[in-house]
């Protein structure tokens, strides 16, 4: 699943599933759920990025860590408006996906990081 749709998929269905596991219904509410689906979404973008990328990085690869977040927060989204948006969606929205970003962006540079330790331990 090394495709930008795939992948976008991917993210929107783990950032889906996740959210029942945080205690309020939505991961921004608790500091619990920020970090249950902050740690979810960085150990999917390592796994990943271990599979995909390269360093150093080329465009078309970072596309797929760059549609993984997309659809993680597409995932979420739909999940906020499932419980109920509330009148200042916009900013929650755009919180969660700086903060998804975050964690997707060091959950790939971990990744790569490692496949590149286990390349070279491998010779």
């Amino acid at each position: 699943m090394k495709t930008a749709p795939g992948l976008a998929l991917l993210g929107g269905i783990v950032a889906a599933a996740v959210q029942p596991l945080t205690p309020t219904g939505w991961w921004l509410n608790s500091g619990r759920g920020v970090a249950v689906t902050a740690f979810t979404l960085a150990v999917l973008a390592a796994l990943v990025a271990a599979r995909t990328l390269k360093w150093p990085f080329q465009p078309r690869e970072t596309a797929a860590v760059a549609a993984l977040w997309a659809g993680a927060n597409i995932g979420m989204a739909v999940m906020l408006f499932r419980v109920g948006p509330g009148t200042i969606f916009p900013i929650v929205l755009g919180m969660g996906a700086g903060v998804s970003a975050f964690a997707v962006g060091a959950g790939s540079l971990a990744g790569v990081i490692l496949a590149k330790a286990a390349r070279r331990g491998t010779g």
